[in-house]
């Protein structure tokens, strides 16, 4: 609506939705995630293992699959560093 391209009008779907915003390039962007990949990037973040990490998403939501949750965060460049902690990154 507040592009112009449809007429104004209240919100009737108001719904709670997971975001992840990256920044490949500096060009922020915003992608809608699952409950599950919620879950497994935070515990990523927590520091807890891949099959942890994954484990955690699936005990969460039975739709997560692993394979699916990789490839976008490879490709997206939202994981930075295979090893070591993000703040310890010298770039």
């Amino acid at each position: 609506m507040n592009s112009g391209e449809i007429e104004l009008a209240p919100v009737t779907d108001w719904r709670g939705e997971t975001a992840l915003v990256v920044r490949p390039e500096l060009h922020a962007e915003v992608r809608r995630i699952s409950s599950g990949a919620r879950i497994f990037l935070q515990s990523l973040a927590d520091e807890k293992t891949l099959g942890e990490a994954a484990s955690a998403a699936s005990g969460e939501d039975n739709s997560f699959a692993l394979a699916e949750n990789l490839a976008p965060l490879f490709s997206g460049l939202v994981v930075a560093m295979i090893s070591g902690r993000a703040g310890d990154y010298q770039g």
